[in-house]
């Protein structure tokens, strides 16, 4: 059975997303495994220095120092939160020097992993962190804003562009919704000069209705300015606790991904946000 990966990125959250990443893997029935890189702002380590150069040395040795720390740290955390949380499979931790860049390579390299938590903590690290994460892995990223508590999932959104790919993100989206039993919702923001979306809306719901296996699932579309605004205004509008995205084709990624609207999506609404790829 595959896992899920909690990245943590942000030394000094690590006991909420702890508690973050066990419940929704406690939820999901999944194993669990945290990867953190201790990259500081206190320890410059240029990896181009080489080990006869006694600085190289020195920053080498407080690197190492800063990784069992933050090994022992972790470990105490995670065995207590698994314990009163009811975790019931074992938690795993890799701690490495280094930058996230580090983890996601390690990432890329596996094929053990089913999804990759990374949550966000301020706008700027989000901006960078997870937008890097989302373009840089083929995992289905799930990226969550600190601030906000753990519940379960009662009400997904899922975006839809009105595509092909539509279809086969839906089955597994219907999959996690049974996990929680959750009701799910496919919305569509319409464009001007969109004028046979009533014709795809009417169609992707026939096909629904035929092809997955969740009574709970309709198709709705509005109409919005962009589909930043369209995505949020919905999900706040239907108190969704989940809005599902698939990064499928680079015109419709970049108008909802771009640099200008991943800080709307992502940290304007409180919502927990989970990216598929296109495969």
């Amino acid at each position: 059975m595959k896992k899920i990966v909690s990245i943590i990125y942000s030394f000094e959250n690590v006991e909420k997303i702890a508690d973050y990443s066990i419940k929704l893997a406690r939820d999901l029935n999944r194993e669990l495994e945290f990867l953190h890189a201790t990259e500081s702002e206190n320890i410059h380590w240029d990896p181009t220095l080489t080990k006869y150069n006694s600085l190289s040395n020195v920053a080498e040795s407080e690197n190492n120092l800063l990784v069992k720390e933050r090994e022992r740290i972790l470990q105490k955390l995670l065995h207590v939160k698994k314990v009163s949380l009811d975790y019931d499979y074992p938690v795993h931790f890799t701690v490495v020097p280094g930058s996230v860049s580090v983890v996601v390579k390690m990432l890329c390299e596996r094929d053990d992993v089913e999804m990759v938590i990374a949550p966000f903590t301020t706008k700027n690290k989000m901006d960078v962190v997870v937008a890097e994460m989302i373009d840089d892995l083929d995992l289905p990223v799930y990226t969550f804003p600190l601030d906000e508590e753990y519940h379960k999932i009662k009400s997904i959104v899922y975006a839809s562009d009105y595509q092909k790919q539509d279809v086969k993100v839906l089955k597994r989206i219907a999959r996690l919704a049974k996990k929680f039993t959750a009701s799910v919702t496919v919305f569509h923001v319409l464009k001007l000069n969109e004028f046979d979306a009533e014709l795809k809306k009417n169609g992707l719901q026939e096909m629904v209705n035929k092809k997955i296996d969740l009574n709970d699932m309709k198709v709705e579309q509005e109409k919005a300015g962009s589909p930043a605004k369209g995505i949020r205004r919905f999900t706040q509008k239907s108190y969704a606790d989940l809005v599902v995205l698939l990064k499928q084709n680079k015109n419709f990624f970049k108008e909802i991904f771009g640099r200008s609207t991943t800080r709307e999506i992502l940290n304007d609404i409180d919502t927990p946000v989970l990216i598929y790829h296109q495969k």
